[in-house]
């Protein structure tokens, strides 16, 4: 699925079942693949105001190449 088209189902997704309100706090696991990826580049991007917390369970045996990318997200959306 390109990342276009999984956008696309996402932002669907939201509208079509009033996913989001005002004042909501949302999280976002983040397992280093391109899903989860672009769901929180998408909801960083689309909804800057909003309280987003991200979370990644670390299992101790994630390739070298995951760890690089959720750290590369982490920086992308704010946290330290």
């Amino acid at each position: 699925m390109t990342m276009q088209k999984l956008l696309s189902k996402a932002r669907k997704a939201i509208q079509d079942f009033d996913m989001i309100q005002e004042n909501d706090k949302i999280a976002v696991g983040l397992s280093g693949g391109k899903d989860s990826a672009a769901l929180a580049i998408y909801m960083k991007q689309k909804y800057p105001t909003l309280k987003v917390e991200y979370y990644n369970s670390d299992t101790g045996c994630e390739l070298e190449e995951t760890e690089k990318l959720v750290d590369n997200l982490e920086s992308f959306l704010g946290k330290p």
